[in-house]
């Protein structure tokens, strides 16, 4: 069985509301209520979660550039970021929660969180055929 294709990782937990933090591939804006699967190959385990949040964010380190990059696209409303451009600069995340395990052929309750830097990606067919029994 091969594996979709990975469109971000795990990268923390938010305490405050109890969601599972995905940063994503810069390319990728995720849709609430979204079903993503988190492959951990820590804990050898499938976990189905469910998007509630999205958002963005800016690499600390260049913060302070991008109200320039944004003054100048406004200016030169020609010009365009090319996708090196937008990877450098920023990135989308999203918020999950998780729905269970996936044990053979049901989903099961969860003991344990993602571990960190889990891969995360879209259900196959066979996953996806588990949530809408």
């Amino acid at each position: 069985m091969s594996k979709t294709e990975n469109i971000g990782r795990v990268i923390g937990k938010d305490s405050s509301k109890d969601h599972i933090v995905v940063r994503l591939d810069h390319r990728v804006m995720a849709e609430f209520g979204e079903l993503w699967i988190i492959d951990d190959e820590n804990q050898a385990a499938r976990y189905f979660a469910r998007v509630v949040d999205t958002g963005y964010g800016v690499d600390v380190s260049k913060d302070d550039g991008i109200s320039d990059y944004a003054k100048t696209l406004l200016d030169n409303p020609d010009m365009s970021l090319d996708e090196v451009d937008r990877e450098l600069i920023g990135f989308n995340f999203a918020f999950v929660d998780l729905l269970g395990v996936i044990n053979e052929d049901k989903i099961v309750d969860y003991y344990r969180i993602p571990s960190i830097l889990s891969e995360v990606r879209k259900p196959r067919d066979s996953e996806f055929a588990l949530i809408v029994k």
